[in-house]
């Protein structure tokens, strides 16, 4: 699987994202709260990919520079909480969900690997394309 950053009509992303398995489809799940809870919090945060594999989420962090220790801590945390709550709440969307363990690494850096497999979950692009519907008001701000 190959990282694509061009992307067609925001109906073909959708139905590219879930009509897949793996990250693809985690990432149609949890790009509203990404949207509502992480991209507001993390204002360092560029971009955030995910891949599935192995039965573990993971996630690339682009940033212009590296987070602090703090601030990765509280990334962290926050994607523990809402990959649980994934679990807890979308089993009946994606079964195998009940099967998972939930387990993630992040990885930071200035720009995500070519070849790894990552799926775009979130970025200045999908904001945009997301908040004139859900957040207008979020516009202003950026995030």
């Amino acid at each position: 699987m190959s990282v694509t950053t061009k992307r067609g009509s925001e109906e073909e992303v959708r139905n590219e994202r879930t009509s897949t398995h793996g990250a693809l489809r985690i990432a149609a799940i949890t790009e509203s709260r990404v949207f509502d809870f992480i991209w507001p919090a993390f204002r360092w945060i560029q971009s955030i990919w995910i891949k599935e594999r192995d039965r573990q989420f993971q996630l690339f962090v682009e940033t212009g520079a590296p987070p602090n220790e703090k601030e990765q801590d509280d990334f962290g945390y926050l994607v523990g909480r809402m990959l649980a709550q994934l679990q807890k709440s979308n089993t009946d969307l994606m079964p195998e969900l009940a099967t998972y363990k939930i387990e993630f690494t992040v990885q930071y850096g200035t720009s995500v690997p070519p070849d790894g497999g990552y799926q775009e979950l979130m970025s200045d692009r999908w904001f945009k394309k997301m908040a004139p519907k859900f957040a207008p008001w979020r516009l202003e701000n950026g995030r």
